[in-house]
């Protein structure tokens, strides 16, 4: 797909939003809520002629099996449609997500890993990728883009929002979900430990803010929201922090148990114990 991108910017254009519109089913996950609570208007009801909106939202590390005590993702998929059969280059998360971003493997992008020469951030930067990515392409065609949450690996605060994307809340390390500086197109604005502080619930909010704006705007938008959560170390938002305290998790036979015949690194371990159990929940 590279090759027939540079030479031909357009047919670029109507692949991305035939690949972006296959998104659409999938677009507004549990965190893209109105501050109030309310779900957000559907991401096609603007007012934007034939063009389609977009709201792709791309978590970290969710396992499907935590998908089942999520009931607004439940009424997604009842209401959109699942994939149970797909594809990505590479499923490490620099060169997924720049696959994402310009439509390329990483033999054409130049992100082969999460760091150093050949990856992360630095990486996309030297081979040219920003100026690749599907956002600079709708923003030609008219779109109001925004990017918010995590980026790249090796992204820090300080450095300067991405082409392409007319508002940029982006931040670097914000896997605590609590204290991390978020750039706010191009202005560094610094989050503390407060409950209103909490990352993926900013996000959500801005999220909202962005949708609602777009769609009184009448432009066409698409919105990405990438959250750090659920990657470790898996800290859930204060209101939320005991929800689970009641669900049964898994437990066969085979529950804490040691085999016949463990492996010497297994050998000898103790049980688990009742606080060890509470904190898998």
């Amino acid at each position: 797909m590279a090759g027939t991108n540079r030479r031909n910017p357009s047919r670029m254009i109507r692949k991305l939003l035939a690949a972006l519109a296959s998104l659409a089913c999938i677009a507004l996950a549990a965190g893209c809520t109105s501050p109030s609570g309310s779900p957000v208007p559907p991401a096609g009801s603007a007012a934007s002629g034939s063009r389609p909106n977009f709201v792709f939202v791309l978590t970290d590390d969710l396992a499907w099996n935590l998908v089942s005590h999520m009931p607004r993702v439940l009424a997604l998929e009842k209401a959109g449609t699942t994939m149970s059969h797909y594809y990505v280059v590479d499923s490490l998360c620099c060169p997924s997500r720049t696959a994402i971003f310009t439509g390329e493997y990483p033999h054409d992008d130049g992100v082969y890993t999460n760091a150093g020469s050949d990856g992360g951030y630095n990486a996309y930067n030297q081979h040219g990728d920003p100026s690749r990515s599907f956002a600079v392409a709708l923003q030609k065609a008219g779109y109001r883009t925004a990017m918010m949450g995590k980026y790249l690996n090796g992204y820090q605060p300080a450095d300067h929002p991405a082409p392409g994307w007319d508002q940029w809340d982006v931040t670097g390390n914000g896997y605590p979900e609590f204290n991390y500086t978020l750039n706010e197109n191009g202005r560094l604005q610094r989050y503390g430990h407060a409950p209103g502080d909490y990352l993926t619930g900013v996000l959500s909010a801005k999220a909202s803010a962005f949708i609602g704006s777009s769609a009184s705007s009448g432009k066409p938008f698409m919105l990405e929201v990438a959250t750090f959560a659920p990657h470790t170390p898996y800290t859930p938002a204060p209101r939320y922090a005991h929800a689970a305290a009641t669900v049964a998790y898994p437990k066969t036979a085979a529950y804490d148990r040691l085999p016949a015949n463990p492996p010497s690194w297994l050998k000898g371990r103790p049980p688990l114990a009742p606080m060890e159990q509470r904190k898998i929940l």
